[in-house]
């Protein structure tokens, strides 16, 4: 087997079973890495209102406009990857959306729709693909529709954002999402209310929204606030109000992001990995020791509500509790709502 085809086991976060082998050759058994990849691709709408058509951008030359630049660089050859051997040659192709958590913005999806429909299509596959590898888990997730600040948005606007989000991904993907990326991570707790409502189980923060963490049933809470939250497992958003009582039914699913790995990912993606995973040996958030045992703790997470990683005001906080390493989905967790601000506060 050559050693990129088992890509899935090093990109994707719900296969189980552990990899032989890794993107970067044989694993250590002894202390093995495992990372998830997330390429969140976005564009802006560019076409001129009056004609719908993209206008000539100088910036963007040779290419006619941004979106066919990008595109040329970024979009169409993560879907057919060249892998080369010691001499330069190509010695396989591999589609990288089979292999990497993602989402496509609806104003970019529908761009490649048109104009790269050989991309397009690939995409496509490969989330297909994807799924029928893990037991229904595709790939790619979906994303708010116009990639706006959602604790800034209005009740009803927050709900038309995450519905379009939905019925656009449904569209392209012929399947409803498991999880919607929210533009700059920002979050509150309206947004997750609409969220579980509209049926998504999960999305993506920024370490620096994490305030503390506590055990279940402890009343001590750890400061995390530092970005050195556990980024190596998932967590469960029950939302509740100040006295503790749920605000709806149901709960969201996050993962955090691990510090400094927000990078922008324009080139190839494997030939990239090698410094890459340097960056994530080196990174303070990314902890393989310590003195908790984990697999006989569930801690939670206090989460700041509305922030993104570039906001600076003080928002609320929420819980949400931690889910084991070894499952996405747990048959029993118990949550709490704290909030050190009132939760109609905004920035």
């Amino acid at each position: 087997m050559h050693k990129y085809r088992n890509l899935s086991a090093v990109f994707n976060p719900f296969l189980a079973a552990k990899p032989d082998i890794s993107i970067f050759g044989p694993m250590e058994k002894k202390h093995p890495l495992y990372f998830t990849i997330h390429g969140h691709f976005y564009q802006p709408p560019r076409e001129n209102p009056w004609t719908g058509v993209i206008e000539n951008q100088p910036s963007a030359r040779p290419f006619h406009d941004w979106n066919d630049r990008i595109a040329s660089q970024c979009y169409s050859p993560n879907s057919a990857s060249r892998i080369l051997n010691s001499e330069g040659r190509i010695q396989d192709i591999v589609n990288n959306y089979d292999f990497m958590s993602f989402n496509m913005g609806p104003t970019l999806m529908g761009w490649i729709r048109t104009h790269t429909p050989d991309t397009y299509k690939r995409i496509q596959e490969a989330d297909k693909r994807s799924a029928e590898r893990l037991n229904g888990h595709g790939n790619a997730i979906a994303q708010v529709y116009n990639h706006i600040i959602m604790p800034l948005a209005s009740e009803q606007d927050k709900r038309t954002q995450i519905l379009w989000g939905i019925e656009d991904f449904k569209f392209h993907f012929g399947r409803m999402p498991e999880a919607m990326w929210l533009a700059e991570t920002a979050i509150n707790l309206p947004t997750v209310v609409e969220l579980i409502k509209a049926g998504i189980k999960f999305t993506i923060l920024s370490p620096t929204q994490a305030d503390s963490f506590r055990e279940l049933g402890s009343e001590k809470w750890e400061g995390c606030s530092n970005t050195d939250i556990d980024t190596t497992r998932p967590y469960r958003i029950y939302p509740r109000d100040e006295k503790g009582n749920l605000v709806c039914d149901g709960y969201l699913d996050v993962f955090f992001y691990t510090p400094g790995s927000a990078v922008p990912l324009v080139l190839n993606i494997c030939s990239v990995t090698q410094g890459f995973s340097a960056s994530v040996s080196r990174t303070p958030g990314t902890r393989t020791a310590k003195t908790r045992n984990w697999s006989a703790s569930v801690p939670t997470a206090k989460v700041t509500a509305i922030t993104s990683p570039l906001a600076t005001c003080a928002p609320p906080t929420f819980t949400t509790d931690s889910l084991p390493r070894t499952t996405w989905f747990p048959s029993t967790t118990a949550g709490t709502w704290k909030s050190s601000r009132p939760s109609t506060r905004y920035c």
